[in-house]
């Protein structure tokens, strides 16, 4: 479904405080995953809502990095939210508004939420906020709609009368999501530079070291072979994700890819031998951290799992690492496979027959 096809039928058949099981526009919102999944960035979640029990004064709909939430009540996220005539309907970068009222009270969450707003986009550039309202007003005055016009960080407002064309909607909703990992890069760094600058919790993709890492000095292999299998790791979405449709590919298939081998990704068997897979998202474009964490990880393991027959190595990228870390990766024997748009990126020494059956 286009985005403009949506919003128009969200707009044309909305009732304000009609009971939301008999609401068109309702069913629409809460099926706003399967209805815009073409628009949907991997990794992303999308949720509608039009209220629970009645309808509520503002709609919406929300596009959210699994990374950082799940739940548009906390962390940040994107929205389509229809003010209460809804005769317009506003693209923003927005903070979870329920949440943190209903742990704090109403006035506290304000004032947070304004705050942490301004630092954010503090740290964003003119280019990337250029044209770009910083505040957006519902015309609402209570929570959570005026919890909403505090929590924006950059927003564009569209008439539902003059409407863009579909192609100007999707290239503002690439935009936006852009500007959202950009924006999640700038609240990581704040929560690490600046502790206590920001009230919102750390990102759900950020995690603090533990403190058995902190101290994981082993003396040999089987007491790093024992603590790591004491250790539970959570994978985010977009990890095993893309271990998931890596796997699934017809010549990799064939290859009996496993993944119960913790704390390993993935491990293939090609005839005689083993492929030691591991797999990295790139995150808001930071390719140097993932090939360095790639070959880190894979040279460790290999120390560590293999004392008599070491496997041959490969590092999964989320998205293209470019020829620079591609030659690199090869100088040291590590084959590399990134995504790309339109299917994947097999490095030279990756078996011909993974690129030509895919």
């Amino acid at each position: 479904m286009d985005i403009g096809e949506f919003l128009r039928a969200v707009s044309a058949n909305f009732v304000k405080g009609a009971a939301t099981n008999t609401s068109p526009a309702v069913k629409l919102l809460n099926t706003a995953d399967e209805a815009l999944s073409s628009h949907t960035p991997e990794g992303f979640l999308v949720k509608g809502s039009g209220g629970k029990g009645n309808t509520t004064t503002t709609p919406w709909v929300a596009f959210m990095d699994t990374d950082e939430t799940i739940d548009p009540q906390t962390g940040m996220y994107l929205v389509y939210i229809f003010k209460p005539t809804l005769d317009e309907v506003v693209l923003t970068l927005n903070q979870g508004v329920s949440g943190l009222s209903k742990r704090l009270g109403t006035k506290v969450a304000k004032d947070q939420l304004l705050s942490d707003a301004a630092l954010i986009r503090a740290g964003l550039s003119d280019t990337d906020l250029l044209g770009l309202e910083p505040v957006v007003d519902f015309r609402v005055s209570r929570f959570p709609q005026i919890g909403y016009s505090v929590a924006n960080i950059a927003a564009r407002t569209y008439r539902m009368a003059n409407l863009p064309p579909e192609e100007s909607l999707r290239l503002d909703l690439v935009r936006f999501v852009s500007l959202y990992g950009t924006a999640l890069a700038v609240k990581r760094d704040l929560l690490l530079r600046q502790p206590g600058d920001l009230h919102v919790p750390s990102p759900r993709g950020y995690v603090k070291p533990n403190e058995w890492e902190r101290e994981f000095r082993p003396k040999n292999h089987a007491d790093y072979l024992q603590v790591f299998e004491q250790r539970t790791y959570v994978k985010t979405r977009k990890h095993e994700l893309l271990i998931r449709e890596f796997g699934e590919l017809k010549s990799i298939n064939a290859l009996n890819p496993s993944t119960n081998v913790h704390p390993r990704d993935m491990t293939l068997i090609d005839g005689p031998e083993e492929w030691l897979v591991e797999a990295k998202v790139i995150r808001n474009g930071v390719v140097t951290d993932a090939v360095r964490g790639a070959i880190g990880q894979l040279f460790e393991y290999r120390y560590s799992f293999y004392s008599n027959q070491p496997p041959r190595m490969l590092a999964l990228f989320s998205e293209p690492i470019g020829s620079y870390f591609m030659d690199l990766l090869e100088s040291l024997g590590i084959a590399s496979v990134s995504r790309t748009i339109d299917g994947w990126q097999y490095s030279p020494s990756c078996p011909q027959p993974w690129s030509s059956r895919q």
